[in-house]
């Protein structure tokens, strides 16, 4: 029919809608209602953000979830909705509200509508919709920002949108008080405004209007006030008692009272002869040399010229106590004044220097240190700041710094000797490494430290190698050493590798003649087996019959590689990141194994052919490469480090 409504359907099933927004109502039993659905909740959300103005809403918080600045969550709560100001990742347990309490600056309520901040202030964190004032003016913030040096340069940037602005005001303020300040106005006195409109300023409040109005009535009464004028003023200003006095004073030129007339005046002038005959009468002979004077040393000291900064004359020494005052401006230094004037925190002055001892020391308040002395300030607090241990001593806690930082690396196993007829000896597996930060306030004056040793090379026939020995701080740090090398007396494989150190445990020396040994307990306790890689932190594992040594975790040792006998090239020794790395395998008639390499430790010894000699490991903590008739390679002994900071 003409002009009619037809709703939507969905396969036949006719659509309905709300009255206001013709949200969609679905029909559930019919296919495709969830499409309605969807575009319902598109339509409240456009809704809600169009009546709110509040965006960027992310939903819900959550622990352990990312938040960057301006984002917008819900606490499910309280339903309330807040805004991010600070970007963190949120706490990984607890509730919202335990999260705003640790960190109050990360989150801010939003409020939908205006909210008064009071007077501006620089540096500020401010937020959309807030209100601020500044010398008569009201701004409006537009954004979230920082306020900078002044409300102009916000306004500038377009963070303010001034609404209200009365500091305009201020002229008309300043002439009224230039104006009134003519005369004095009684209480009751009127002001003419009339005809604000008049084009001619005749009738409007204007500076020289309102001066004539003050000043229409020349009979004034009580006690007025004017400008005093500044002295030798010659126009038609009205003259105060002020001016006309300070003129008088002028003429007479500090004229004693007794002469301050005219009347006065006349009177001595005839007495003038006979003041003149006495002066005369009563004067000193200048041939007399003072000695016509009742005392010549008085009247001396009333004719010296005392000296200044622009004349000389006579002058006065000044004390010691004076000297050291500095205060007096009219006295001299003599070099003994000079002396007694030493510097202090406040005050310049003479100074001592201070010895190398004393500099050194830096415990004095008296002296003055050199540069050469800073220099040897410096070299003392290092060598105390900076130990560095390459065998067992003693670390003595300095007088300063917050914390000691350990580093320790544990020694590395040495290779082995094959049997007779040839048989191939493994390497050795590399020392795990560790490092620790310690308050001073929990270490004692002094801690022992023990640096494992390698352990020794082999050149006995059958002879496994040698575990090497743990690096220790005390109680508080323990390196573990790498495991010892299998020699394989009785077969024709080679010997097995010893294990790389872990964190929590030694590498295993080869508990068979063919396989290799368990790398070190990592952070779990859990052991790598042979030939297989270290994990969180733990060693290698060693190699059997040709093959390579496992790697080391981060901190863990290499395992060492397995000797052969069978004419196939050995494997090299594990590598490690921080740990000593694992000693190559031996060969009795091929070619040997290389060791493995460290980033920060030391690496692993190469293994030898035949009657060849291995290498031994690097310090610290790698491992010795195995022979078959020669000499294995030695682990290399562990390392520590104490740096106080």
């Amino acid at each position: 029919m003409p002009g009619s409504f037809n709703p939507p359907t969905i396969q036949g099933s006719i659509k309905r809608q709300t009255t206001n927004y013709n949200f969609l109502i679905p029909t559930f039993d019919a296919p495709g209602w969830g499409a309605s659905l969807e575009r319902n909740f598109d339509v409240v959300d456009s809704i809600l953000y169009t009546v709110t103005g509040i965006g960027n809403v992310q939903g819900a918080w959550d622990n352990s979830t990312t938040y960057a600045v301006a984002v917008r969550v819900v606490d499910t709560s309280d339903d309330q909705l807040w805004q991010c100001y600070v970007a963190h990742t949120s706490a990984a347990s607890g509730t919202f509200a335990a999260d705003r309490a640790a960190n109050p600056t990360y989150w801010r309520t939003v409020v939908n509508g205006v909210v008064p901040r009071g007077d501006w202030v620089t540096a500020t964190g401010y937020n959309p919709s807030e209100i601020v004032t500044d010398n008569g003016r009201t701004g409006v913030c537009q954004a979230i920002f920082t306020s900078s040096a002044s409300y102009d340069q916000d306004v500038i940037d377009g963070n303010i949108v001034t609404i209200v602005d009365t500091s305009a005001f201020s002229d008309f303020n300043t002439a009224i008080a230039a104006a009134s300040a003519l005369t004095t106005l009684a209480t009751g006195d009127l002001l003419g405004v009339v005809d604000v409109s008049d084009t001619n300023n005749l009738k409007k409040i204007t500076y020289a209007n309102l001066a004539a109005q003050l000043l229409a009535d020349t009979a004034l009464t009580g006690v007025p006030s004017a400008p005093t004028a500044s002295a030798g003023t010659n126009t038609t200003q009205v003259a105060t008692t002020a001016f006309v006095t300070a003129a008088i004073n002028v003429v007479l030129g500090g004229v004693s009272a007794t002469y301050d007339t005219l009347a006065e005046v006349a009177v001595k002038l005839g007495t003038i002869d006979t003041d003149i005959a006495a002066l005369d009468s009563a004067k000193m002979a200048k041939a007399a040399n003072l000695s016509d004077v009742a005392s010549a040393a008085t009247a001396f000291s009333n004719i010296k010229q005392a000296a200044s900064d622009t004349a000389t004359g006579v002058v006065e020494l000044a004390t010691d106590a004076e000297a050291q005052a500095l205060s007096d401006t009219t006295r001299v230094l003599t070099p003994a004044a000079l002396a007694a004037v030493t510097a202090t925190e406040t005050r310049t002055g003479v100074v001592e220097l201070a010895t190398t001892a004393e500099a050194e020391a830096g415990t004095d308040t008296a002296r003055a240190t050199t540069p050469a002395g800073l220099l040897s300030f410096a070299n003392a607090r290092d060598a105390l700041a900076v130990q560095r241990f390459t065998s067992s001593g003693t670390w003595t806690k300095p007088s300063f710094g917050t914390f000691a930082i350990i580093y320790a690396w544990g020694a590395g196993g040495s290779g082995a000797r094959g049997a007779t007829p040839p048989r191939a000896g493994g390497g050795g597996g590399g020392g795990a490494y560790i490092e620790r930060i310690l308050p001073l306030a929990d270490l004692a004056a002094t801690v022992a430290v023990g640096i494992g040793a390698g352990g020794a090379a082999v050149a006995s026939p059958s002879f496994p190698g040698a575990a090497g020995g743990d690096t220790t701080f005390g109680a508080h740090v323990t390196a573990y050493g790498g495991g010892g090398a299998s020699s394989s007396p009785s077969s024709d494989n080679g010997g097995g590798g010893g294990g790389g150190g872990g964190i929590k445990g030694a590498g295993a020396s080869t508990a068979s003649s063919t396989a290799g040994g368990v790398g070190g307990a990592d952070i779990y306790g859990v052991t790598a087996a042979a030939g297989v890689d270290g994990v969180d932190m733990g060693g290698g594992g060693g190699g059997s019959k040709s093959n390579s040594g496992g790697d080391g975790s981060l901190w863990g040792g290499g395992g060492g590689a397995g000797g052969d006998t069978t004419g196939i090239t050995d494997g090299v020794g594990g590598n490690a990141v921080y740990g000593g790395a694992g000693g190559g395998g031996g060969n009795d008639d091929d070619t040997a194994g290389a060791g493995g390499t460290s980033l920060f430790g030391g690496n692993g010894g190469a293994g030898a052919t035949g009657s060849g000699n291995a290498t031994s490991g690097s310090i610290p903590g790698g491992g010795g490469g195995g022979c078959a008739t020669g000499t294995s390679g030695a682990g290399a002994r562990g390392e520590l480090w104490v740096i106080v900071v």
